[in-house]
């Protein structure tokens, strides 16, 4: 997701309690190295809280 300003945040959609797939693992942990943000996002609380992170950013 590209937000405003140009930061980009990375998010990925799960079904209600599903982990990851192996390769958005790795994806993931890349991510983090570079200093991204990552979500995972499978509940409504999750909506939430990334609003809310998202916002301040």
């Amino acid at each position: 997701m590209i937000l405003p300003g140009g930061k980009t945040v990375y998010v990925e959609m799960k079904a209600p309690g599903k982990p990851l797939a192996p390769l958005q693992e790795r994806w993931k942990r890349k991510l983090l190295k570079l200093d991204q943000r990552h979500y995972k996002i499978d509940s409504a609380e999750d909506i939430e809280r990334f609003i809310d992170e998202v916002r301040d950013i």
